[in-house]
């Protein structure tokens, strides 16, 4: 059997994209197209009469991205076409095939394929008839290409000649670590030879950086040019070895035409593991340049890392004032925290500022638990409480071994209560006692006096590193020449940006070292050193960094209320029995005197009538009369007790 195909007639052999045709998409985007005319017909020996043949039609075959379509089928690259034909009869197909407007390979021509086979009948089956065989000298297929319009000249080899330029957009030469701001570079990509086709730029990053995004820069009246880019591989430590930005720019790139862009970068610190980073960029396109064209294909540059960080160290006093008694007692023995004196709490906040994360930090907390002589001042409950990466060590609390608060306690109280005070003042009784100022004390040493019982004027938080240095190289200074004080270390493990760490210390005033220095108003303060000693990656700090914060807390005294005292039941029983005694006494003293025997003005009767005085009655009923004739009067008092009249001689009466 013979099988005369013609296929592809009248097809174009170059196509230009720039000259759209009469093709149109159903969303509206006009394209270039071109009719595709296909012809079958067969003859050979003893073959049937008619005969069906298929013809499947490839477009852009070999391909694996098909930059030709049908337009009656969108987005299809293939196609099947039954013809059935009679013997020496031809039959043609036409079809309209369009190509996008964005594809990447216009280098290389477009393929058209048409293979085609003999379909078996099912009558031909049923008779079983012999089966065609198709010529084995001739191909089953047929190829043809049309080429995409370029300006490469008439050979249609282009040779382009590519310059790349690449470099940080700021000019710097150092990267901060942690740095918030993205790392940027400018890029620069210009063709001052024939057109370049899938021209491509890849960028290699170092590991720990990550890529963001990429904006194009068109200079003053140039165009746009398209420029895509996409990043492959993970960037991160331990993951894909490769971590590169490619973009492929204007395909093509005419002659001439430069493409400038920016691309943005993010150095992630936590996934570094160099402390410099490396960058490789290069340029390519698929149709090569010549060979002393190359030297302008690739940039290396390199930026040293450094590591900075900015702390913030401040402290606060949970109760800015307290109030200690004067003139309580002291007990014999301290069974219970409250006994020893107002509660002094003082937290250290320190926060991570940035850029760079901190590795390792340390903190020296200065706090005055004794005075000049040796007496308690602050004395210390418990270990300080730590909220966050850090660590404190074991310090000297609670000496003499005193019953602590359950509530009162660091370990014990929620977070909610951290910055509120819980205070106890001791209450009792006693008279005032003179009191001297703390400028009259002698007790306390200058510089301890000028750290820890400052005048109650405002003290500064200072962060300046050359005071910090100096509290942090002398502690002993920071204390005091004269006092003893407890250093507290403790080391920060890791503080990234924006995270903290807060140490809180609780003590108690001892009540009775102050009574005894008998000082009126003052503050007394701690201090916190804090040095940074490696930054991320085990880098060091370029200057050796140091903060400082103190907290006061001001001490004021208090005369206490009195108490009043209960009465006991043998108080009262004595208090009676003076009483009647006194009484009993009383009256035998006015007995004695003759109170009780004392005249009366006048008495009355029985009846109530006075007794005037009247001769006394005589028996014969007469009145008696005197001796010298007169008569004589008398007065009669009557005694209630024996209830009779006695007889008592007038003023005047010579006898009774």
């Amino acid at each position: 059997m013979h099988t005369r195909f013609f296929s592809f007639s009248d097809m174009p052999t170059t196509i230009n994209l720039e000259q759209k045709g009469n093709c149109v998409l159903k969303n509206g985007t006009q394209v270039s197209c071109f009719v595709l005319n296909t012809f079958v017909s067969y003859t050979g020996v003893n073959v049937p009469d008619q005969m069906a043949i298929e013809v499947e039609t490839i477009l852009d075959s070999g391909s694996h991205s098909p930059r030709a379509f049908f337009r009656t089928h969108e987005g299809q690259s293939r196609m099947n076409t039954t013809f059935e034909l009679a013997r020496n009869q031809q039959r043609n197909s036409s079809v309209y095939v369009y190509i996008p407007n964005q594809f990447r390979d216009k280098l290389n021509p477009i393929k058209m394929e048409a293979k085609y086979r003999i379909l078996e009948s099912p009558a031909s089956r049923q008779r079983r008839d012999t089966k065609p065989v198709l010529d084995q000298l001739n191909s089953t297929s047929v190829v043809r290409q049309i080429r995409i319009g370029n300006k490469c000249g008439s050979d249609n080899i282009c040779y382009p000649s590519l310059r790349l330029s690449a470099r940080e957009s700021s000019g710097m030469k150092e990267y901060v670590l942690g740095k918030p701001e993205p790392l940027t570079f400018d890029v620069e990509v210009s063709n001052d030879g024939e057109d370049s086709f899938e021209t491509m730029f890849f960028l290699n990053l170092p590991p720990g950086v990550n890529y963001i995004k990429t904006q194009a820069q068109p200079g003053p009246g140039q165009q746009n040019v398209a420029i895509t880019c996409t990043h492959r591989g993970s960037g991160s430590r331990g993951g894909s070895d490769e971590n590169v930005v490619i973009c492929d720019i204007a395909n093509p790139l005419p002659t001439g035409q430069n493409a400038k862009f920016k691309i943005f970068l993010a150095p992630v610190a936590a996934q570094m593991t160099l402390d410099t980073l490396n960058f490789s960029a290069k340029i390519n396109s698929s149709n090569p340049e010549r060979s002393h064209d190359l030297r302008n294909n690739q940039v290396d540059f390199r930026l040293n890392i450094f590591a900075q960080a900015n702390l913030q160290v401040s402290g606060t006093s949970f109760t800015n004032q307290v109030q200690y008694c004067v003139d309580c007692p002291t007990p014999s023995a301290f069974t219970e925290e409250l006994q020893i004196g107002p509660e002094v709490k003082h937290a250290y906040y320190i926060y991570n500022k940035g850029p760079s994360p901190v590795e390792a930090a340390q903190v020296r907390i200065i706090w005055p638990t004794h005075t000049k002589r040796n007496m308690h001042l602050l004395y210390l409950m418990e270990d300080p409480l730590v909220e966050g990466n850090a660590k404190c060590a074991k310090i000297k609390t609670n000496l003499k071994d005193i019953a602590i608060e359950k509530n009162l306690s660091l370990s014990y109280a929620p977070r909610k209560q951290q910055g509120v005070e819980i205070a106890a003042t001791s209450l009792g009784a006693g008279s005032a006692r003179r009191q001297r100022h703390i400028d009259q004390l002698d007790l306390l040493s200058d510089d301890f006096e000028q750290h820890f019982f400052a005048t109650p004027r405002e003290k500064r938080q200072s962060d300046a590193s050359d005071l910090a240095r100096v509290k942090w190289a002398d502690p002993q200074q920071a204390c005091g020449a004269a006092a003893e004080c407890s250093s507290i270390l403790c080391d920060i493990s890791r503080l990234t940006v924006g995270e903290a760490v807060t140490i809180t210390i609780r003590s108690r005033l001892w009540e009775e070292s102050l009574r005894t220095l008998q000082f009126s108003k003052t503050n007394i303060s701690s201090t916190a050193s804090v040095h940074v000693q490696t930054l991320a990656h085990g880098m060091r700090p370029r200057s050796n960094q140091y903060y400082a914060a103190v907290v006061k807390t001001e001490v004021v005294p208090s005369t206490p209320a009195l108490v009043k005292a209960g009465i006991e039941w043998w108080m009262i029983l004595v208090g009676v029995l003076l009483g009647l005694l006194l009484l009993v006494l009383i009256i035998l003293a006015c007995w004695k005197c003759g109170y009780f025997k004392r005249k009366r003005p006048g008495v009355v009767g029985a009846a109530g009538a006075p007794i005037t005085r009247s001769p006394p009655p005589s028996t014969n009923g007469r009145s008696q009369a005197g001796g010298n004739g007169n008569t004589p009067y008398y007065a009669y008092r009557y005694d209630y007790a024996d209830n009779k009249y006695y007889p008592e001689r007038a003023p005047g009466d010579a006898y009774l």
